[in-house]
């Protein structure tokens, strides 16, 4: 635990939750002031239920179905609880988990949260801590489940809940224990943490790094699952290229044939056209344009399928997808002379764009594209916005300074007077 302290204290979830229970420790303080019960009460229940729309709405956004949500979101409490009081699975993904615990899941999950209910209304009746107790454990688990649907974590699959929960877990135990049970329950959780930080620190050892990391979680599912396959793929691409282009190769297949498994349908969908856009890229690199343009022209339909099937995703891979395709087509069009080329290359950029708000890349390429177009009204645009968004950083004055040199009717007030 002081591990995942360590690592979490650094993490804007974890500083998030412990602001969050302050309320909870000025009711610890000041027992005589009620109001601050009933309002710490209130937004506990508000943070709650606002975190669970949002995570079942990331949920129903792959699966369409309210029914599905439901019993997948329950799946998920289950792995999240069951992991917490199982350190050996401890593991960087466990999605192929979610298969051997099954109705386990839900059971223990809805076990859980009934026992936590009565805890919350019994103490809530006697204005006892008790309440608190129950609410601080959901305030520590509901936001660990949404931590762990991210992609934007330093690790990948559910242990981003566990560094975001289990600090919080180890916090709420010391204070609960110094409150109500004094000085030999402080020594034996001390003792507890230290073993517990032991424990995780042999079972993380190989976490040194990303390739390592994703062949362990791909290994661990039987290299069955294509997400951990995908992420042990795309980190074999600098270390081992010709072991990326085979796992590439074989999700494109398993995907294909229904053999590979995946937590929510639109990812076989999604995590297909990622590989397929990757090998494309490798083969691009290595001069194989026939196998690279095949591979590209299927993207583009698997990617309009993928928008028909599921209207409503807006994965952050996506983007870095539409980005792909996009500088394809635009090096295929300078290459062919085709101008339709160009004009695919754009729409791409501006779903990269879409799906990327905060990455420049996007922008640049769709710049570049006008750029090479010489049409210096759009270009002139879509920098004025690069420079509102992300301001005077180097990959923004080359932009301007390479726009200069195309279209110099408008150099003059580009950038904007101080």
């Amino acid at each position: 635990m002081a591990i995942f302290a360590l690592f979490s204290m650094l993490s804007k979830e974890t500083g998030f939750m412990l602001v969050l229970l302050l309320p909870a420790f000025y009711y610890f303080l000041n027992r005589k002031t009620p109001l601050t019960f009933h309002l710490t009460v209130i937004g506990f229940f508000v943070i709650i239920v606002s975190a669970l729309l949002s995570l079942g709405n990331r949920i129903y956004i792959v699966e369409n179905s309210y029914l599905q949500t439901i019993i997948k979101g329950l799946k998920l409490g289950g792995l999240f609880l069951y992991k917490i009081f199982n350190w050996s699975l401890i593991t960087p993904y466990s999605a192929c988990l979610l298969e051997g615990i099954g109705n386990l899941a839900v059971a223990l999950t809805l076990i859980t949260l009934t026992g936590l209910i009565i805890l919350i209304a019994a103490g809530y009746k006697r204005k006892s801590p008790l309440s608190f107790f129950a609410l601080w454990i959901i305030i520590t688990v509901v936001p660990g489940l949404y931590v762990s649907l991210s992609k934007n974590y330093r690790l990948p699959g559910s242990d981003r809940f566990l560094y975001s929960v289990m600090p919080a877990v180890a916090f709420l135990l010391v204070f609960f224990l110094f409150k109500y049970l004094k000085k030999a329950s402080i020594a034996a959780v001390s003792v507890l943490i230290v073993l517990s930080a032991y424990s995780s620190h042999k079972q993380s050892s190989i976490w040194h790094d990303n390739y390592s990391l994703w062949r362990a979680a791909s290994v661990q599912c039987k290299n069955q699952w294509t997400y951990p396959l995908l992420g042990y793929a795309l980190s074999a691409l600098e270390k081992n290229p010709s072991e990326a282009e085979m796992l590439l190769q074989k999700i494109i297949n398993g995907t294909d044939s229904g053999r590979l498994k995946t937590l929510y349908p639109a990812e076989s969908s999604l995590y297909r056209l990622n590989a397929i856009v990757r090998l494309g890229t490798f083969y691009e690199k290595r001069k194989k344009l026939k196998g690279a343009n095949q591979l590209f022209e299927r993207a583009l339909k698997e990617f309009d399928k993928l928008l028909a099937d599921y209207p409503r995703i807006t994965r952050w891979e996506l983007g870095g997808i539409n980005y792909l395709i996009g500088y394809h087509y635009y090096l295929r069009a300078v290459r062919e002379q085709r101008m339709d080329y160009i004009k695919t290359a754009l729409k791409q950029a501006d779903y990269a764009i879409k799906y990327r708000p905060t990455d420049i890349k996007p922008y640049q390429l769709k710049t570049d594209i006008l750029l090479g177009i010489k049409d210096c009204k759009n270009a002139y645009r879509e920098i004025a916005t690069m420079y509102k968004l992300f301001g005077r950083t180097k990959a923004v004055l080359n932009t301007i300074s390479k726009f200069k040199k195309i279209c110099t009717y408008s150099s003059e007030s580009l950038e904007p007077h101080h």
